[in-house]
């Protein structure tokens, strides 16, 4: 019995190798292939080699040779012969039916299921009952899997009215019953190519009641091929309940991928305290954070598009991985903006609004030091950027314009309880006497003094409010890329006042030289005013109100002659004395 197994196994090898890459391959080796016909102990390799080269040269010497084999061999030169489309297979296969009666190793039906596949591939299937014979006996224990594969011929017969109806049902069976699960899922794959959707409630049954977890899986991915209306639920519903982790790994990336609602990362959010296998824990961890969520569907209204990301908006706002009302409604003001503009055939400007809407989820998100209370988590990022993205992806861009480039803006943050009216240096290329500043999408009162310098008049009530502001810079006909002016509540780092120094003028008098360190990362706006002033008064002795990144030492002068100079900012204090280091 082991040595049949044997044979079957390496005739399996045989059967199922196809030439599949070119190579040199000439005539000696074909002559030197067919002599190892006659070497010992070889001759299941050289069968394999013939069928890999497809040496029909081979087919007389296996014709000639057949009736000297055993059994056993005869059933793999048969099949070697139909393999290399030998005309005379049919012959052969009618023949070793007839000679199954003399066989010591296999009875008369084994005998002719073997002769069945091989006519089989050369389009004969006048003996197909055998498979229906050798099943019977299968089914009722009678005979070992050595015949197995007379499962893997039923799908050929599907295609014939006479042997539908029987198929059909053997097929079912298998799928329910077998005890080898790849014959199962066979079985499974073969109905559904067949019936389609027919099968949709088989193929719940065997998600739900088979007994291992890759024919499940297999089920599974059937219904995900038919596009079943209801898989969002089953996959909610079979994650929780699947036994083998990998499976619930990949229900989870099919969860994400295939749908990625904001309700589909929550719910994997909740569901891995639960989850006890720590690698299964570590990815859908690592999803639920990281996966892009699919494309949402694009409508011929991008408007609708754009009610999606707001109803997503608010629902990560009820999952709390989005916070701050301000900050919500901030993101919804900008969202019916965009729609506006759309609704007036702006596409351009709708764009603006969306590319604003995705830079404040990213700002929030990347400010680690922020101390608003504003506030976007990882998973909430993940669905807001690349949302807007779609939509970003869906709106024309303005046209590519190299001689108009906007590269930095000073000052670039200001303090909402601390608004003034200040003027905006803009740096970058193309600029022209023409050209228009844009704050907010409102343009403001411009003055050009090169190609690389604009000035722009930003009002008070411009930076009253906390958030972020788009500035860019028009000729008429097109624009800028676009920067973002950002609003706080709270500077995320401080600016120290700084006390360089003091000269003793000679005269009675003393002179006072002082500058600053800036911590923040972008150049900082603070009018004059009781948080940036000079003691004793009067508040305004020179003091700068727009602060660039960094120290700069020696950035203004007061002269004095008694008591001693205090700079107020923000909290913080420099004072110069008379007795204060002097100036080298």
């Amino acid at each position: 019995m082991k040595n049949r197994i044997l044979y079957l196994i390496v005739l399996f090898s045989i059967l199922f190798l196809k030439p599949v890459y070119s190579q040199v391959f000439g005539e000696a080796d074909k002559q030197r292939i067919l002599a190892e016909l006659d070497s010992t102990g070889y001759e299941f390799l050289t069968l394999k080699k013939i069928v890999f080269y497809n040496i029909t040269e081979a087919i007389p010497i296996l014709e000639s040779r057949f009736w000297s084999k055993s059994m056993t061999m005869r059933t793999v030169y048969l099949d070697v012969m139909a393999e290399l489309g030998s005309p005379n297979t049919a012959y052969f296969a009618y023949a070793l039916i007839d000679s199954a009666e003399t066989s010591d190793m296999y009875l008369p039906i084994e005998i002719k299921l073997y002769a069945t596949r091989s006519l089989f591939k050369v389009n004969d299937y006048s003996t197909a009952n055998s498979i229906f014979e050798w099943l019977e006996e299968y089914h009722q224990g009678r005979l070992g899997l050595e015949g197995g594969f007379a499962i893997m011929l039923l799908p050929k017969l599907l295609d014939f009215p006479e042997y539908e109806p029987q198929v059909k049902q053997e097929l079912i069976y298998v799928a329910r019953n077998e005890v080898f699960a790849d014959y199962r899922n066979l079985a499974t794959d073969a109905l559904v190519n067949k019936y389609g959707d027919e099968f949709i409630p088989f193929l719940l049954e065997r998600v739900r009641e088979d007994t291992t977890s890759y024919v499940r899986w297999n089920a599974f991915k059937n219904l995900r091929k038919l596009d079943y209306s209801d898989l969002h639920s089953l996959i909610k519903e079979r994650l929780p309940l699947e036994t083998e982790y990998i499976y619930r790994v990949f229900y989870a990336d099919t969860l994400l991928k295939r749908y990625g609602q904001p309700s589909d990362y929550y719910f994997l959010k909740n569901y891995l305290p639960s989850e006890n296998h720590p690698s299964a824990k570590e990815m859908i961890g690592l999803y639920s954070k990281y996966q892009k969520p699919p494309k949402i569907t694009l409508s011929p209204e991008i408007v609708v598009n754009i009610d999606s990301l707001i109803s997503y908006t608010n629902q990560l706002n009820v999952f709390e991985w989005i916070g701050d009302e301000a900050f919500m409604d901030n993101l919804t003001t900008i969202l019916v903006e965009a729609k506006s503009k759309i609704f007036n055939l702006d596409s351009l400007l709708c764009r603006e609004w969306i590319l604003l809407y995705q830079q404040n989820v990213d700002n929030v998100f990347k400010d680690s030091l922020n101390l608003n209370p504003e506030f976007v988590l990882r998973e909430g990022w993940n669905i807001l950027y690349w949302n807007a993205q779609y939509i970003l992806d869906r709106l024309p861009t303005p046209p590519v314009v190299l001689t108009l480039e906007l590269n930095d803006i000073t000052p670039s943050m200001s303090m909402a309880n601390h608004p003034g009216s200040f003027t905006m240096e803009l740096m970058g290329s193309g600029f022209s006497s023409s050209s228009k500043v844009y704050f907010n999408g409102n343009a403001r009162a411009t003055t050009f003094i090169s190609d690389s310098t604009l000035n722009a008049a930003i009002f008070s009530s411009d930076v009253s409010a906390a958030g972020n502001f788009p500035v860019w810079v028009s000729d008429g006909t097109t624009n800028s890329d676009t920067l973002v002016y950002k609003v706080v509540n709270n500077l995320p780092n401080q600016i120290i006042p700084i006390m360089n120094c003091v000269t003793n003028n000679g005269n009675g008098t003393y002179t006072a030289y002082f500058g600053y360190n800036n911590k923040n990362d972008v150049s900082v706006f603070v009018p004059v005013y009781s948080q940036n002033k000079i003691s004793p008064d009067p508040w305004d002795r020179g003091q700068p109100g727009v602060f660039k990144v960094g120290v700069q030492e020696r950035v203004f002068s007061v002269t004095w002659s008694s008591g001693n100079i205090i700079w107020h900012l923000n909290n913080k204090i420099a004072t110069a004395k008379t007795s204060s280091p002097p100036c080298n």
